[in-house]
């Protein structure tokens, strides 16, 4: 799998909600897709594409997050960069928002999530500030 962590102008973080029903049903997550390809253009062009942003992913993995189900095991390659909402017709339609890095502990995350906010939203803020 691949994750993006995509910060606006405003310095807010980019969630989506899961789906009502299945696994992990209306938990929050970072956006992310089935692996197509080597690189973030798939991972890209779904944002563009069908979220109504527009996004700049940093070419290199920030973080690899390998955490285990009992019955599946997910690998996410997580990638960062900037973003806005280009076609908020597109954007609405979608369950994802931006909050605030300080408001995304009010969220309720998968695990694998969770290791991402550690590594890449709490502790990058915190390199950022010192």
């Amino acid at each position: 799998m691949k994750a993006a962590v995509v910060i606006n102008g405003a310095g807010e973080v980019l969630i989506e909600q899961r789906p009502d029903n299945g696994l992990l049903a209306k938990l929050w997550q970072f956006p992310n897709m089935e692996e197509e390809a080597d690189d973030v253009a798939d991972l890209s062009h779904y944002l563009t594409t069908d979220c109504g942003l527009s996004v700049n992913l940093e070419s290199d993995v920030k973080q690899y997050v390998k955490h285990v189900f009992s019955h599946l095991i997910w690998e996410i390659d997580v990638f960062s960069g900037a973003g806005e909402v280009i076609d908020g017709e597109k954007f609405s339609k979608t369950k994802m928002k931006f909050v605030n890095k300080e408001d995304v502990d009010w969220y309720p995350f998968p695990v694998s999530h969770q290791k991402i906010i550690d590594e890449m939203v709490k502790r990058r803020a915190l390199r950022r500030e010192s």
